[in-house]
């Protein structure tokens, strides 16, 4: 406004025009519904995190991923990855209004976490959920499965690792024709387990398979691995001949100048009794508590009976011939009656005797064989007592070996039959009605009939060693012990044998079975040994 006349300025003028001008525009925009202009130039703020982000692996290093886009006015999505435990990356950034992307830069084996931002010129969302996918394949399965035996109760197994994948190792085993069941799970890269604490003489066979996040592999190969027999020695210095099980955990033994005994079913023995000159060479048990002893020093033989399971025993028998060495080779206790059978070298013969007692020793009865055959070995079945004899002069130059069946125990009357090969009978074993006797340099005999008819022959093989016990399971299975540590057995009836793998190479005298089953073996060298 001029100071002097009150009129408005040029520049005044225009101000109000551009002002009413605003007003009127403002009224029209609002009398329409649109937006005001300053409210548009300012709409615009940071967009809305995407949602449901998921990813899905496709083929062994692609993942597929997809998400909802919750804003609308996003400029586009920015994804990060990480592998393992690492940091995050940008690895892809996208266009706005896409919901998808492939990740294929993967490696194989791996584990892949991921997340999705959106953006725009005025800033980032925050992040979506995280995603983490790996992609690990199931493993290869293991190859070239194998163990080797160290010691009676430890197999050590190794194994190719065919993976490069894998989180470990799960191994299964079972024994015999039983069931698998898994024994142990090792780490990733490693290739061998030990075994420990196994059964002696016990066929073992494994299996192993991969695994990781992803599943299990096919299993290896079955790697079957036999342990071998369980090797106790007491005493380097005492042979021992018999050994007597009366239950599964109760066994004895006799031996050179030694009585031993267990308790815990043949794991540890004791020596119960010792003598400075008398060998012990034969025991039997009735029960765990009562039981008979048959040894001779120089001159005599003797029989001693305990009560209390060994603590004490007492003579009942003393046998005495022409001064010569009189050996008991067997014991048994059969109808309420104590037998044994013994041996007496004489005038260039052996003369064999079977005694027997109703009444534990007061009185005694004895026989003897017609021929001049000792007695070296008896066995009894139902009812039957056999006993095997050792070979016996019949002409110049000719000898002749036999044995002897018993059927009846009150009349003890022996009834001879043959053998075909005139070796003296070591071991003799009956079961039903199977008989099976062995002796020196290889030889063995069948009989189907309790021994009244033999088959014999020489095992070729082992024509040189001497076979001194056998134990018959069953009519078909049995097993033989003899010299150097050899052990047979046959699944046939003895149609055919098997050399038993052995750590032993002392010879063997004698088994005993045990009501479970086990079968232990004694002799030379103070061995003992389970071998079934």
């Amino acid at each position: 406004m001029n100071g002097q006349n009150g009129s408005l300025s040029s520049n005044s003028m225009k101000k109000i025009v551009l002002f009413a001008l605003l007003i009127f525009l403002i009224n029209s925009c609002i009398k329409t519904g649109n937006p005001p202009i300053e409210n548009t130039i300012a709409s615009q703020s940071i967009p809305n995190p995407p949602t449901d982000f998921k990813g899905v692996i496709n083929g062994t290093t692609k993942i597929d991923f997809t998400w909802a886009d919750a804003s609308n006015n996003e400029d586009g999505f920015k994804i990060e990855r990480k592998s393992g435990t690492g940091a995050y990356s940008l690895i892809a950034t996208i266009g706005q209004n896409v919901v998808s992307f492939s990740d294929t830069s993967l490696g194989l084996g791996a584990t892949y976490s991921y997340r999705i931002y959106s953006y725009n010129t005025k800033g980032n969302s925050n992040y979506s959920s995280e995603v983490s996918i790996s992609t690990q394949t199931i493993p290869n399965l293991p190859t070239d499965l194998k163990g080797v035996v160290n010691g009676a109760t430890k197999i050590d197994l190794t194994w190719v690792d065919a993976s490069n994948n894998e989180d470990g190792f799960k191994i299964e085993r079972k024994s015999g024709t039983g069931s698998y069941s898994l024994i142990a799970t090792v780490a990733q890269n490693i290739v061998s387990y030990k075994d420990t604490g196994l059964s002696a003489s016990t066929n073992y066979t494994y299996r192993i398979y991969s695994y990781n996040i992803k599943g299990n592999s096919n299993f290896s190969n079955e790697a079957s691995i036999q342990t071998p027999n369980l090797l106790i020695y007491i005493n380097p210095s005492n042979n021992l001949y018999k050994v007597n099980f009366s239950s599964d955990n109760i066994g004895y033994i006799a031996g050179d100048k030694v009585v031993l005994k267990t308790t815990n079913g043949g794991l540890n023995w004791s020596i119960i009794r010792q003598s400075n000159s008398i060998t012990y060479t034969a025991i039997k048990f009735v029960d765990d508590l009562t039981g008979y002893l048959g040894g001779n020093d120089q001159y005599y033989a003797y029989v001693y009976f305990t009560k209390d399971g060994g603590l004490t025993w007492a003579e009942i028998s003393k046998d005495w011939y022409q001064n010569n060495m009189t050996t008991i080779n067997d014991i048994l206790y059969l109808d309420n009656k104590l037998i044994y059978i013994s041996n007496t070298p004489s005038g260039g013969k052996m003369n064999g005797r079977l005694f027997f007692t109703g009444d534990n020793g007061v009185t005694w009865g004895s026989r003897s064989p017609s021929n001049s055959s000792g007695f070296n070995c008896a066995t009894y079945y139902n009812g039957n007592l056999l006993i095997g004899g050792t070979n016996y002069w019949v002409s110049t130059a000719t000898y002749e070996t036999g044995t002897f069946l018993i059927s009846n125990l009150q009349t003890f009357d022996l009834s001879l039959s043959k053998i075909d090969i005139s070796e003296s009978i070591n071991g003799i074993s009956l079961f039903n009605r199977k008989a099976i006797a062995v002796g020196y340099n290889g030889s063995i005999s069948i009989s189907s009939d309790r021994g009244l008819n033999w088959s014999s022959r020489t095992l070729t093989e082992y024509n040189k060693i001497n076979l001194n016990a056998v134990i018959l399971m069953d009519d078909q299975n049995a097993y033989v012990g003899g010299d150097n540590g050899l052990i047979l057995s046959t699944i046939d009836g003895g149609a055919s044998w098997s050399n038993v793998s052995s750590l032993n190479t002392e010879s063997i005298k004698s088994f005993s079975v045990k009501p479970n089953g086990n079968i232990y073996a004694v002799g030379n060298k103070g061995l003992i040994m389970r071998i079934k």
